[in-house]
């Protein structure tokens, strides 16, 4: 209910842990089973390819629960009506990925280009902390306790309609990226780089609009405005 603190803090800290600890395991898998990710998705890579990729994805798996625990509190952020912890994650991660080409063809290692993607999360999650710090709301055992099975199921109804989405989502860039293996290694590049400008180009509208709307959509009495 609107005005119910502590089932605000519950309903916080349950989404940050859930996802902190499922993007946990989904971290170790991807670091433990790098290479059956990468035949799967990308079977036409040579050798030299497929390991520099194996050793990509056991660098980037490690940066997974940090990007994900960034996101959260980001969103607690813009509850406040705030988007600058939101609006500066691209900026950085754009940042840590230029450091690490940098540093990459200064020192020989390619490696070095994923640790520069994990340096721009783990700089945006240290942003988000700072932050928000003063809005983080208390945890509170006992209550958490009382109100996660509640929280759970009203989150449950709320977000399974949505799961399809990511699913066909990221079901298309799976055999987008198959079929794109088997044509040769320039092929993915050439892609990416196409769709990179074409993102780019609807993120100047998309992206600003849709923070500013979302942030502050919470301060509105939605069910009167849908009468």
């Amino acid at each position: 209910a609107k005005g119910d603190k502590q089932g605000a803090a519950c309903l916080f800290w349950f989404v940050l842990l859930a996802t902190l600890m499922l993007s946990l395991v989904i971290a170790v898998l991807l670091h433990f089973k790098a290479s059956v990710w990468i035949n799967a998705l990308a079977p036409g890579l040579n050798a030299a390819e497929h390991a520099m990729a194996v050793d990509f994805l056991h660098i980037l798996a490690f940066g997974l629960p940090l990007f994900v625990t960034s996101v959260v509190i980001s969103g607690l952020d813009m509850v406040h009506g705030r988007s600058l912890v939101v609006a500066v994650q691209a900026p950085l991660q754009s940042l840590g990925l230029l450091g690490g080409i940098s540093c990459a063809m200064l020192l020989g290692d390619m490696r070095i280009l994923a640790w520069g993607l994990v340096a721009g999360w783990s700089a945006h999650l240290l942003i988000a902390v700072l932050r928000t710090r003063s809005a983080i709301p208390a945890f509170s055992r006992s209550f958490f306790s009382s109100r996660a099975k509640e929280v759970a199921l009203t989150l449950g109804k709320t977000i399974a309609p949505l799961l399809p989405v990511p699913l066909m989502v990221q079901g298309n860039l799976a055999i987008e990226r198959i079929v794109a293996s088997h044509m040769g290694g320039r092929t993915i590049p050439a892609l990416d780089y196409s769709r990179f400008i074409c993102e780019t180009g609807m993120a100047f509208i998309a992206m600003p609009l849709g923070y500013a709307v979302l942030g502050h959509l919470a301060h509105f009495d939605m069910p009167g405005l849908r009468k």
